[in-house]
């Protein structure tokens, strides 16, 4: 494993795959059409713009299927506290795969210690809070 970043969700409509479009482009666009240029003079100019704005947020929601880099940065916040994280990105050595978000198990010893850990190729990876190793 070359690298690891901790991450949380983002809520639904803070994913930047929703946000920008349902908060600016959609209402910007139908307000442009509908009070300033007028349905009637140009409907097909109108759906047109649509489309296209449709079209891209398709290609950003599909940019995040594509790359997990991508879907790390429209969908997650990085999250530099252990105590909150959720998910792990990894980035395995060159040749060895690619990168995978996995989700963060807590586990309890018979110590009590909360032990981190996730499961990458197959391979289960624990970290250690007092050693700093994983």
């Amino acid at each position: 494993v070359r690298a690891v970043s901790l991450h949380r969700p983002r809520p639904l409509l803070r994913c930047w795959t929703v946000l920008p479009f349902v908060a600016v482009l959609y209402p910007a666009w139908l307000y442009l059409w509908v009070v300033v240029y007028g349905p009637s003079l140009y409907p097909e100019a109108g759906l047109i713009a649509l489309v296209a704005i449709g079209i891209l947020q398709a290609l950003t929601v599909l940019s995040g299927h594509w790359s997990v880099h991508a879907h790390c940065a429209l969908t997650c916040f990085p999250e530099p506290n252990l105590s909150k994280a959720t998910l792990a990105k990894i980035v395995p050595t060159p040749n060895n795969g690619s990168a995978d978000l996995v989700p963060l198990n807590r586990d309890k010893e018979e110590n009590g210690r909360e032990v981190l850990s996730f499961e990458f190729q197959k391979i289960k990876y624990c970290f250690d809070r007092e050693d700093r190793k994983s």
